[in-house]
């Protein structure tokens, strides 16, 4: 798994925030996803379409929860004045460019090797 790395500028650390438990709080646009909505947006990155090359075992997927889990933004933007500056399709952008970059770079050959 990779990291996200996230940067605020805030007087009040947010090592406040995240370190006690009952004042923890989400990094979210506040909008539902699916793991559909990121494979497909991840394949148009690439210029395919994530339903070809995808199969959904349905012994796997569960049941829809009553409460969906969406992330509420509102602590941190209150207490750091947190806004999100990237939209999820831009995030999984940057995901799927810094994977090909990886790829590329680990096909490129060793300097001094055969």
């Amino acid at each position: 798994m990779r990291r996200l790395r996230l940067s605020c500028t805030t007087t009040t650390p947010l090592e406040t925030l995240v370190s006690v438990p009952s004042q923890r709080s989400s990094v979210s646009h506040c909008v539902p996803r699916t793991v559909a909505d990121l494979a497909r947006t991840a394949f148009a990155c690439v210029d395919l379409d994530f339903e070809r090359y995808v199969e959904v075992d349905p012994a796997l997927v569960r049941p829809n929860e009553p409460a969906p889990s969406v992330g509420d933004p509102a602590k941190a933007r209150e207490r750091l004045g947190w806004t999100p500056q990237l939209s999820f399709e831009g995030l999984v952008e940057r995901m799927v460019d810094a994977d090909l970059r990886s790829l590329q770079d680990a096909a490129r050959p060793v300097q001094g090797s055969p």
